[in-house]
């Protein structure tokens, strides 16, 4: 049993039709490797105090604990507080 013949080959315009549909793709997710990268020190800058300092760990952790991010009425449903 032979092998069937190849179909048709793919033409110029075919190839630049994939090249525009990939290169974003491609760009994109560089994109979004470079910014996993560089979170954490853009994070660690715009939470640093003016004197250069680093706040310590956790230091807006009871702050955000003052008051629950949602809460049940006296009729049982559930409705969001908001920011304080």
């Amino acid at each position: 049993m032979s092998p069937p013949p190849p179909g048709p080959r793919a033409t110029r315009r075919e190839w630049i039709g994939l090249a525009v549909l990939a290169l974003p793709c491609l760009l994109y997710s560089m994109n979004l490797t470079v910014l996993n990268l560089a979170l954490p020190r853009l994070s660690e800058d715009l939470t640093r105090a003016p004197d250069g300092t680093s706040p310590a760990a956790g230091a807006r952790e009871p702050e955000l604990r003052k008051r629950p991010a949602c809460s049940t009425s006296s009729s049982g449903t559930v409705r969001e507080t908001g920011p304080p």
